[in-house]
């Protein structure tokens, strides 16, 4: 269990959220607010499923052997599919030097955004919540940051000790001596439980 700072907390009680584990992941595989897989042309990953790279391949790929060939960079996203494209205009099979260029190529220059981030079944779509830390490279807008330490161990420490299972309307709250504590009963929620100082 991890704790993290709501980055947009204004206007909640609860700034900081409890939640299971985060995990590394890339962007393009992640879920966006309507719960649809973000994808690497928006995630903006250099892969052959993202258009601009496959432009830039068969570019280069012209370059390299002297071609001038016509090829549509938007119909395939995958390296058979490339091939299969380049051996229909060639109207020839690709030779041993040219699949190892491919290979070669996808293997230097693919790269995926990595974030780190928790997913979870909002009721009606997967989602997906970013966190701001060192390792995730995401330039978009993060969800939670990463507190100090120190903070994170006294808040997991006090929930331990939270009684968090009277129901009180459609929230659970307790507050053990330094931090309170709100658990929601909607499964839709990603967090394991809310907490704040006590006043």
């Amino acid at each position: 269990m991890r704790v993290f700072r709501i980055i947009d907390a204004e206007g909640t009680d609860f700034p900081f959220i409890l939640v299971n584990d985060p995990e590394k992941m890339f962007l393009c595989n992640c879920y966006d607010q309507y719960g649809q897989i973000i994808g690497c042309y928006d995630a903006g990953c250099a892969s052959i499923k993202n258009p601009d790279f496959r432009r830039n391949l068969i570019n280069d790929f012209k370059e390299a052997f002297g071609l001038a060939i016509e090829i549509d960079y938007e119909n395939f996203e995958e390296a058979e599919e490339l091939e299969e494209q380049l051996e229909n205009a060639l109207e020839r099979a690709l030779t041993e030097i040219e699949q190892k260029w491919i290979e070669k190529y996808l293997a230097d220059n693919t790269d995926h955004v990595k974030v780190v981030g928790v997913e979870f079944w909002d009721g009606s779509n997967w989602q997906t919540r970013f966190i701001e830390t060192e390792e995730s490279e995401y330039q978009g807008r993060h969800d939670w940051a990463e507190i100090d330490a120190e903070t994170e161990a006294e808040i997991l420490a006090e929930y331990e000790k939270a009684d968090l299972f009277v129901r009180t309307g459609a929230d659970a709250t307790d507050t053990v001596k330094k931090f309170k504590f709100s658990r929601t009963l909607w499964a839709s929620d990603p967090a394991i439980a809310y907490a704040d100082y006590a006043e």
